[in-house]
């Protein structure tokens, strides 16, 4: 009997943990969300990797493919560290497994927006339109225009 009770016990806690971890599901529109954070995050911290992973290696934005912006960025954060950027409200309509996202981005070389009061005069201030596609059932950020 008391084998049956701790099998009972056993299966309603991971049936439970079960239905926590699905509740837990981030929706695809979420999923692209983050994949943009994570490149703003990489970029506050100079951190190549970070900033890079999101991007598809077909990446191609700007007139810069997938290389050429790594160079470029690891050009940026070798010469003058972090790039600190401020993310707007994050748009994604997405049809399928493609989409875009679209946000307003304010950036900032080396400054902790934190201890802002006003922005720098050399703050950049882009609207960009990302698109966005699942490779390999993962969500990549294939290209970049900017307003």
């Amino acid at each position: 009997m008391k084998r049956v009770v701790a099998a009972a016990l056993a299966l309603g806690l991971l049936a439970a943990l079960g239905f926590s971890m699905i509740g837990d599901r981030q929706t695809d529109e979420e999923q692209v969300r983050e994949l943009i954070r994570q490149v703003a995050d990489g970029a506050d911290t100079a951190d190549l990797s970070m900033t890079m992973e999101p991007l598809s290696k077909a990446f191609y934005g700007e007139g810069m493919s997938y290389e050429d912006l790594w160079g470029f960025l690891f050009r940026q954060y070798a010469a003058r560290g972090p790039i600190t950027t401020v993310l707007g409200p994050i748009a994604v309509d997405l049809d399928g497994d493609a989409g875009t996202a679209e946000l307003d981005v304010t950036m900032m070389a080396g400054l902790d927006p934190g201890s802002l009061k006003l922005l720098p005069d050399d703050a950049d201030y882009v609207h960009f339109q990302l698109g966005v596609s699942k490779e390999d059932g993962d969500w990549r950020i294939v290209s970049a225009e900017r307003w």
